[in-house]
């Protein structure tokens, strides 16, 4: 539990409302304010799901599909 987190993979510098704007919520309830880092979000977010073995709701799923079609 505290491995995970304290895991850089999760861990970026933000202030403070943007961080109590996404809280504890998924890609499809809140994605970054700046478009162009949403690529490396969802990125993140799979790589910490793959680490620890969670898995995704089909809504997760699919909204990180949708993003990842956009990305290079």
């Amino acid at each position: 539990r505290r491995e995970f987190a304290n895991d850089p993979l999760k861990l970026l510098v933000v202030d403070d409302s943007t961080n109590q704007a996404k809280s504890d919520k998924a890609p499809h309830e809140w994605m970054p304010p700046r478009e162009e880092y949403w690529c490396e979000y969802v990125y993140r977010w799979q790589q910490v799901k793959e680490k620890y073995g969670l898995s995704y709701t089909s809504i997760e799923r699919k909204h990180i599909l949708s993003i990842s079609e956009s990305c290079h």
